[in-house]
């Protein structure tokens, strides 16, 4: 960390991917770098902006659930196959699924991970944080069992990632609605 600023790097061939059975899908893996912490057995938000230096498909940096090696969940600031930066989501109970969603203009996004109860929701942020768009809702497969929270950045096909968390606000505080983010 420098001045507020977490900074992670990645090596190549790093994700946190479970691929669904098929042809053409990418070999599993559960090798890049996190930095998790204990939130509390309450309803919480984890927010961030995060800045990455895009130059492989799927190099990202990312808001991180873990609850053990097949249940996780991750909202990521990615390059994605139109070479574009992306807000992307992967839930993973068992097997992953992959959810491309806005393309972002700029090196940087505000991201938001939130607990409420059983739910997840996953926001972006375009202004700063002023107005938080929501990207995805969803459960664990157990949402009543332990998880961790936090950081990783990733590189699956390329050297390297580096990714730039800055604006760590992390705040015991319920989400009163997952639609507009308040």
């Amino acid at each position: 960390t420098d001045d507020g600023v977490l900074t992670m790097v990645t090596g190549k061939q790093t994700d946190w991917f479970n691929p669904p059975p098929g042809e053409g899908m990418p070999a599993g893996l559960a090798n890049a770098p996190v930095l998790v912490f204990d939130p509390p057995d309450a309803d919480w938000q984890l927010s961030v902006r995060v800045a990455v230096e895009h130059a492989y498909l799927f190099d990202a940096g990312t808001l991180f659930v873990h609850q053990g090696k097949d249940d996780w969940c991750k909202v990521c600031f990615e390059y994605s196959p139109e070479k574009k930066p992306t807000v992307v989501s992967v839930v993973t109970r068992g097997v992953s699924d992959d959810a491309n969603g806005q393309i972002i203009d700029g090196t940087a996004v505000h991201l938001r991970v939130s607990k409420a109860g059983p739910v997840i929701a996953f926001h972006y942020s375009t202004d700063g944080g002023a107005y938080w768009t929501l990207h995805r809702i969803f459960c664990m497969r157990d949402p009543k069992a332990p998880m961790t929270a936090g950081f990783l950045a990733q590189a699956p096909t390329g050297e390297t990632c580096t990714a730039a968390f800055s604006n760590i606000k992390f705040e015991q505080r319920t989400l009163a609605d997952p639609r507009n983010g308040e």
